[in-house]
């Protein structure tokens, strides 16, 4: 105890000769404690954190094969696997792409989206997205 006491004292003397030094060295430190707890707070998000879904371990992720790398489904790809699926619990699809969705007279361009039962499965709200109504798929011819 005696030492620290006498080094907290003599901290304080250099502190008094010289405050730009320990200005800069607090400074320092700051910033490197920040950079660190930023850091980690996105490696924490990304990586290491809980998914925001129920069950989290049940979600799996197809894809289509072309050439032997993978590829983008189409929508009609997207039907027959949920016509046909019998291992899964439940398929819905998304995209962060926009479409050309024409039903009837008007085309529109969408995007990006995802079919309307993949939150209520998941358990989250979808803010970004905008819900594909039944009726387009059926209706919709895809450009």
């Amino acid at each position: 105890m005696p030492n620290l006491l006498r080094d907290a004292r003599f901290g304080l003397r250099l502190f008094r000769k010289n405050p730009s030094f320990v200005a800069v060295a607090v400074l320092t430190l700051a910033l490197g404690i920040a950079a660190n707890t930023a850091i980690f707070s996105l490696v924490y998000a990304t990586f290491l954190a809980p998914l925001p879904y129920r069950d989290p371990d049940r979600l799996v992720m197809v894809f289509s094969r072309l050439g032997g790398n993978r590829a983008l489904a189409d929508a009609g790809d997207f039907v027959e696997w949920k016509r046909r699926a019998t291992v899964f619990e439940d398929l819905n699809a998304w995209t962060l792409r926009s479409v050309n969705l024409a039903t009837g007279d008007r085309p529109e361009h969408v995007g990006p989206f995802s079919s309307r039962r993949a939150s209520c499965r998941w358990s989250v709200r979808n803010a970004r997205s905008r819900w594909a109504a039944p009726s387009w798929t059926r209706k919709a011819r895809w450009a």
